[in-house]
């Protein structure tokens, strides 16, 4: 979803749900970033171990040879590796909220089999959850501000799922507590919109990137709502200051 700019009805800017949420340290992705570094070390070294082995008795060539070999293990492999393996939880993603949302399927035609077959049972696993919870869309991508709070952002899905429920997906590994705390921040916009109407459940649908698919319901997220509102004091502070993290 594109940066969308959020305004008071005075015209004055606030920072988006997303951009509070920043504050929050992301922990998950430094055991991560760790094991991806220690795997690539091992490789690094076994082939730089059976280049000299096998090398050329000039030391250039043997040198160039290694640089080059050397290449494939710039910091931005890292980040395409990751990348890569999310292909599969990217498609599910893209079914499960063609669905929702009414839009038509992506094009699979060219996607690689393996990928294909573990979004679709991704999918699967998102339509047994859709006729439990007989799942109705009511809205999405409604882009909202707090005139109490000065803040903004847009709200995934909105629909009936027992009750007025809000719906957030997520393409991870795992539904993480953060996840919880961006939802609530959704939810304190909406309910300060439409008081008349509040939330009544909180949802995070998580497409995994082997395919598989994990659901998740609050019916209470006053503590991650509290965490939320400290967050964007912070951020508030940052601002004045000029500090960015």
């Amino acid at each position: 979803m594109p940066t969308m700019n959020y305004r008071r009805k005075s015209g004055m800017r606030v920072k988006g749900v997303t951009t509070i949420l920043g504050c929050l340290a992301k922990p998950a992705l430094v055991p991560w970033g760790y094991s991806q570094g220690l795997e690539n070390y091992a490789r690094v070294t076994e082939g730089i171990a059976k280049m000299i082995a096998e090398g050329a008795e000039d030391p250039n060539v043997l040198l160039g040879h290694i640089m080059q070999y050397l290449q494939e293990f710039q910091i931005g492999s890292l980040y395409e590796k990751r990348d890569k393996a999310a292909d599969a939880g990217t498609l599910g993603h893209a079914l499960v909220e063609c669905d929702i949302k009414g839009l038509p399927a992506p094009d699979m035609k060219d996607v690689p089999k393996d990928i294909r077959q573990k979004a679709e049972g991704c999918f699967l696993s998102y339509l047994e959850w859709k006729d439990t919870t007989k799942f109705k869309l009511i809205h999405s991508e409604i882009p909202l501000v707090s005139e109490v709070h000065g803040f903004g952002g847009c709200l995934d899905i909105g629909g009936e799922a027992r009750s007025l429920e809000l719906i957030d997906l997520k393409t991870s590994k795992g539904i993480y507590w953060s996840m919880w705390c961006q939802v609530a921040g959704y939810g304190i916009l909406w309910n300060e919109n439409h008081p008349d109407n509040p939330i009544q459940g909180y949802n995070i649908l998580c497409i995994k990137p082997d395919g598989g698919f994990a659901h998740e319901r609050k019916t209470d997220l006053s503590d991650e709502m509290e965490v939320f509102l400290h967050l964007n004091s912070i951020q508030k502070v940052l601002d004045k200051k000029g500090i960015k993290l």
